[in-house]
């Protein structure tokens, strides 16, 4: 099958730019409407991209071993299973494994296997959906499940693509990423005022805001919302993170933010690293 597949916006060290999906998407959405259900199945049955664990031999009847049903969710995760990431999400509260050794040994490692794949090009933007859509699946399972004292440890995260800006694919990648990472992550949705991130981040006690945007002329509005968190005394207890096509480093240092990534991988990485 010959599909008109856009070219991808690929940076200097080889990774693609999440934050300039949107254009590439909504482009390729307008050039091939009709095709969009084709794109999908030839990912899938051409690539056979979800090869990185096999569910064989992990399914049927109970497992009591710890590893086999970690590998299980992973496995789901990786493969966009989402029935099966409930079933071993379910397993795991069955078998006694503690909630959150599920979501960093299974959710979280599934997700990083998925991230390196959609970085390498090897998979699409519908299959890193699937995958975050198991995880979703999972995590419905196994949070409530969390001790509150354990709950408390991990850290709030407020995202949002900035006022004027209406393209949020590139955000809600970095958001299931940082999720998968283990982070509370507050979405505070596309087109935000900047009053509404200081609202975010007080309501949540954030510490961490995440901003982007993909248009030049809304570049403004990312100084504007780093200006009123500055103003209302909340830049001393949170790291600002931005991203988006126009964005860079010099830029996020010319408007008071601690950090620029390109992706989302190194989002989570550089976030982690500031804490």
């Amino acid at each position: 099958m010959e599909l008109d597949y856009p070219a991808r916006p690929v940076l200097h060290d080889g990774q693609t730019d999440i934050f300039q999906l949107t254009r590439l998407m909504d482009g390729w959405t307008i050039h091939n409407k009709v095709n969009m259900s084709k794109r999908f199945n030839a990912c899938s049955e051409e690539s056979n991209l979800f090869t990185h664990c096999s569910l064989s031999g992990c399914q049927g009847g109970n497992m009591a071993n710890k590893e086999e049903i970690l590998s299980g969710l992973e496995a789901a995760v990786v493969n966009g299973k989402k029935a099966e990431s409930i079933k071993f999400a379910n397993e795991v509260l069955s078998a006694g494994i503690k909630p959150l050794d599920a979501i960093d040994a299974g959710l979280i490692k599934g997700m990083m296997v998925v991230g390196e794949k959609y970085a390498a090009h090897t998979i699409f933007l519908p299959q890193v959906l699937l995958a975050a859509d198991s995880m979703y699946g999972a995590l419905d399972v196994l949070l409530p499940h969390i001790p509150k004292e354990d709950a408390a440890k991990r850290v709030d995260l407020v995202i949002g693509v900035v006022e004027g800006d209406v393209h949020d694919i590139g955000k809600n990648i970095v958001k299931t990423m940082f999720t998968a990472a283990g982070f509370n992550v507050h979405d505070i949705g596309k087109d935000v005022p900047a009053d509404d991130f200081v609202e975010a981040t007080k309501a949540n006690n954030a510490q961490v805001v995440a901003m982007s945007t993909l248009m030049t002329p809304t570049m403004d509005s990312m100084k504007a919302s780093v200006d009123a968190l500055i103003e209302e005394g909340l830049k001393s207890n949170v790291k600002i993170i931005i991203g988006g096509a126009p964005t860079s480093q010099e830029f996020a240092e010319e408007i008071g933010a601690d950090l620029h990534a390109v992706n989302a991988q190194e989002a989570v990485a550089k976030v982690k690293g500031a804490l």
